[in-house]
């Protein structure tokens, strides 16, 4: 069975027949807004092709459109309030750009979203005014300083472990994001993050087809997104040998079990009639 070809799908204004600038356009340049809307790139912007267009809207029985682009931009853009709907950007191939399709698609963009990361680069492509195009203010939220020290032990952890430490400030907001929000939103101590980190770093090849947890957590979101898992293979490991962390750097202490006494102790504390 063939493999089907993934639909794309965008967001359609229904109440664009309500408004009165597109409502007096004539029923040719109504289906050629929403071609356009249809067949734009995901920053809004198409390269005219009139006479493809109207082989969609009227196909081989009617005229079609057959306005100038400057009529075109004029009726698209009546009542428009100074902020035009829709532009020709300038340079070489022609491009035209809805101005409004980014915020109506997506909202304002987030430059730490990877989607809108992507949109964004593709508008920079375009040359599209910084200036119209809806970014969301980035907000760093700042570890503490025992919880960025707690951040670089595990970076270290990575590093020992042969794995790459990120260069770009983006990713390394996103890695640290992943440690405020183990803290902050799913509540887990910072003692047991250490302990779970040093379990990982220990935990070794013991067969040819695993490679151990050491090697499967290459960055602090995998870290979080595994650690319920880690969690209950250290707890399910360490009940078997008592393991003791301590704050600062967890070394595991090995439980040592209290030797069995001799006969002659044994004699000695029934004669002095102690337990």
């Amino acid at each position: 069975m063939a493999k089907q070809k993934k639909q794309r799908k965008i967001l359609i204004d229904a109440d664009r027949w309500k408004e009165p600038w597109f409502q007096n356009l004539s029923p040719e340049l109504k289906c050629l807004w929403d071609f356009i809307w249809d067949n734009s790139d995901k920053a809004g912007v198409w390269a005219p092709a009139i006479m493809v267009a109207n082989g969609f809207i009227c196909g081989s029985g009617g005229a079609g459109v057959e306005e100038s682009a400057t009529s075109i931009f004029s009726k698209f853009n009546k009542d428009s309030n100074g902020s035009p709907r829709i532009v020709a950007l300038e340079g070489e191939p022609a491009r035209w750009w809805q101005t409004e399709y980014i915020e109506f698609q997506y909202g304002a963009l987030s430059p730490n979203s990877p989607p809108h990361r992507a949109i964004l680069e593709l508008c920079k492509e375009h040359g599209l005014p910084e200036a119209d195009i809806p970014i969301r203010p980035v907000e760093e939220k700042q570890l503490s300083e025992s919880n960025l020290a707690l951040y670089q032990w595990g970076c270290e952890k990575l590093k020992e472990a042969g794995h790459r430490l990120p260069k770009a400030k983006v990713t390394q907001s996103h890695w640290q994001d992943s440690l405020r929000l183990m803290l902050d939103t799913d509540k887990i101590d910072e003692k047991d993050i250490r302990a779970v980190w040093y379990w990982v770093s220990q935990d070794v090849a013991d067969g040819p087809k695993w490679h151990g947890w050491r090697v499967v957590i290459k960055s602090w979101p995998a870290f979080r997104k595994h650690y319920d898992e880690l969690k209950s293979r250290m707890d399910a490991e360490n009940r078997k040998i008592k393991v003791e962390y301590t704050d600062i750097n967890p070394v595991p202490a090995p439980f040592v079990p209290k030797p069995m006494p001799t006969a002659e102790e044994i004699r000695g504390n029934l004669a002095n009639g102690s337990d």
